[in-house]
């Protein structure tokens, strides 16, 4: 992640009025910090009643709260109380640490994960696969996430598969449209999306998934 940093930052410097660019620089920003918090996620579940690690824990948290901090990703708590039902899941994003940390938390919930690093994969593994939830990056290599979606809505209702945008550059109005167009039946913010999910996966699971 560090070198990450390295490359973005002398980018930082030529980013003016240039909208696209600033965009660009946000969505690798956010790619980097992403696994960060799905980490944190994963550490507080396993933290248990070792106060040191829990202090330690507290402190990070309260500083990737501050990343969090603006209008299109309010920080949630995953609810470790009650488990959701099983579900199958498909995450498909081009981020290979975001990948890894995404499936380790919900692998630990007790769900069956598979993972896609480009949209053709992650598109042959929907049709083959049948999952209940598709969570889409909207930038992969190959077919990017709405054309996906578009894909899998044309074959597949919302009542045998919940499609789900994972946005790496916040949650404007214009990327909720486009979402909502292409057939997403959600949004999450890449930031928050760990808790986001956890919640769709408590109340908006779909019919098959409810019935069987």
């Amino acid at each position: 992640m560090l070198f990450s940093l390295l490359v973005v930052m002398p980018a930082y410097q030529e980013v003016t009025a240039d909208s696209e660019k600033l965009r660009a620089l946000v969505h690798v920003l956010r790619n980097e910090v992403a696994p960060i918090v799905n980490a944190a996620y994963l550490f507080r579940r396993r933290v248990g009643s070792d106060p040191e690690l829990g202090e330690i824990l507290t402190v990070i948290e309260r500083q990737l709260s501050e990343l969090r901090n603006h209008p299109s990703a309010p920080s949630r708590r995953i609810d470790n109380d009650t488990a959701p039902a099983k579900r199958r899941i498909l995450v498909a994003d081009d981020n290979q640490d975001l990948l890894v940390s995404f499936a380790a938390i919900l692998r630990d919930s007790g769900h069956e994960v598979k993972l896609a690093a480009d949209g053709r994969e992650a598109l042959q593994l929907a049709e083959e696969w049948q999952p209940e939830f598709v969570v889409l990056d909207v930038h992969m290599p190959g077919i990017n996430g709405y054309e996906i979606a578009r894909r899998l809505r044309a074959r597949f209702p919302p009542e045998a598969m919940r499609l789900v945008m994972m946005s790496g550059t916040g949650l404007d109005q214009a990327t909720l449209v486009g979402a909502r167009d292409a057939g997403f039946d959600h949004c999450v913010d890449k930031l928050t999306a760990v808790a986001s999910l956890d919640e769709l996966l408590r109340t908006d699971a779909p019919a098959t998934a409810q019935s069987g």
